[in-house]
This record gives C-alpha cells, sequence and structure tokens, in this order.
C-alpha cells in the first residue's frame, strides 16, 4: 500500500529526488532471497534509521526534519528471517496514517518521530534524533511503543549519538537543546532502562572542535556522517 503522498511534487527540493527519494510505503517480507552465503553465527536484526517525509509537497524541505523511518532486516542461523520499515508514529505521522497516537510523556512541547539513529539498551530499541525530542520506543518488529523518558528519570531531551562503555556496559549521552543546558546523562546496563545519574553541564560553545594530525600518522579520531546510522542489534 502506497502511504506517501505523492499527488503534489515539490522538484525545488533536492532532498525529495535521487537518492534522497523518500520510500512510499510500509513493507513486510519474510524468508528473503540471499546471494551468496550468511554466516550461522550473525544472528540479530539489522536495524537503520533515517528521515523520510510523508509529504513531497513542501519546496523548502530539509531531510534533517522528515518524519524517521526504521528498516530492518532479521539475521538467524544463515538465513534473511524478514524485512521491514516502519515509520516512527510520532502524533503528527500517527495522525496522518489515520491512527491513533500511542501517547506518552513530551518534553518541553516537543514531539518528533526520531529520525537519526536506532540504539538497543537493556532490552530496549530506541529511536533516537538530537535537539531536544525525547527517544521512540519501538518493538523488535519495529512498531512505535510511544516515547521514552526512560521511567521518568529523564529530566531533558535526548542524544542520537550515545556511547557505550564497553566495560560496564552504561549507555552514556550528552543531549543539547536550543532553550536550556546540556545534559549529560548515564543509564545502566540492567533489564530496566532507567537514568543513574543526570545532570545539566553548563557549555561554553557548542561549537565543534578539529584536530589536524601529522601525514601518514594513524587516524586517532574517526567519525560518520550521512543521512542515517545503522547497527547491528
Amino acid at each position: 500500500m502506497n502511504i506517501l503522498d505523492t499527488t503534489t511534487l515539490a522538484t525545488e527540493s533536492r532532498f525529495l529526488t535521487g537518492l534522497f527519494a523518500p520510500v512510499t510505503e510500509e513493507i513486510t517480507a519474510f524468508d528473503l532471497p540471499v546471494t551468496g552465503r550468511l554466516p550461522p553465527e550473525l544472528n540479530g536484526r539489522y536495524l537503520r534509521n533515517g528521515p523520510n517525509p510523508m509529504s513531497l509537497a513542501d519546496p523548502n524541505y530539509h531531510w534533517f526534519v522528515g518524519a524517521g523511518m526504521v528498516h530492518g532486516v532479521r539475521l538467524r542461523n544463515g538465513r534473511a528471517e524478514w524485512y521491514r520499515n516502519r515509520w516512527v508514529r510520532s502524533k503528527d505521522v500517527a495522525e496522518s496514517l489515520g491512527e491513533k497516537w500511542k501517547s506518552g510523556p513530551i518534553h518541553n512541547e516537543i514531539d518528533f518521530p526520531a529520525n537519526t539513529h536506532i540504539i538497543c539498551h537493556a532490552g530496549h530499541t530506541l529511536a533516537t534524533v538530537e535537539a531536544g525530542p525525547l527517544p521512540y520506543e519501538l518493538t523488535d518488529e519495529l512498531d512505535t511503543i510511544g516515547p521514552c523518558d526512560f521511567s521518568g528519570t529523564l529530566p531533558a531531551g535526548f542524544a542520537a549519538h550515545t556511547k557505550v562503555d564497553r566495560r560496564t556496559g552504561e549507555l552514556h549521552a550528552i543531549a543539547y537543546s536550543p532553550w536550556e543546558s546540556p545534559v549529560a546523562t548515564r543509564s545502566p546496563s540492567g533489564a530496566q532502562a532507567t537514568l543513574t545519574n543526570a545532570q545539566q553541564r553548563p557549555l561554553n560553545s557548542m561549537a565543534p572542535t578539529c584536530t589536524k594530525e601529522p601525514r601518514n600518522s594513524p587516524p586517532t579520531r574517526r567519525s560518520i556522517s550521512g543521512s542515517s546510522c545503522r547497527c547491528i542489534l
């Protein structure tokens, strides 16, 4: 079923054409054909999140503001069991699809269909975004559960680019918003997604810094940029 509104095409925006063109429908497929061989020990979900607008009518559309759409492939025992893609059901997205919003906490009156990253922590799958909105929790099959504030322990918005301490399993994030001081958070790796430490940390500047490395020296920092982030969960 084609869900995307294609009645009006705003060709002025390059973020609506070519490689940026949005996916127009939600799909569920099982027992996917495999070219070659999948290692049988590679078990899990390969997930991708990125902006996917629900309308082509805005000539000023920018990919930073498209509704999040999560794609996933389930791998198990050398098989690709399923593929599915789902829009993150924020209130506006749910209403556009003629569905009832799942409801939940909203921080600072900002509700947004998280479109930047997808993480799994403490048994929870979270679609995340920068700049203030809460993450959205999804089921294992990528259906929307609702916005997540870590059982009421998150005092502000969240971050898209979190970091996991490989020694302890704790999830670390620095969340920022144009309307409040950045918040540093820490969440343990237990079964319940809660925060044990959330502190506002004033920063002198949000401007990024970089270092110049000598030629032929091994890189000390790496960054990845693009329209989406991918991970195996």
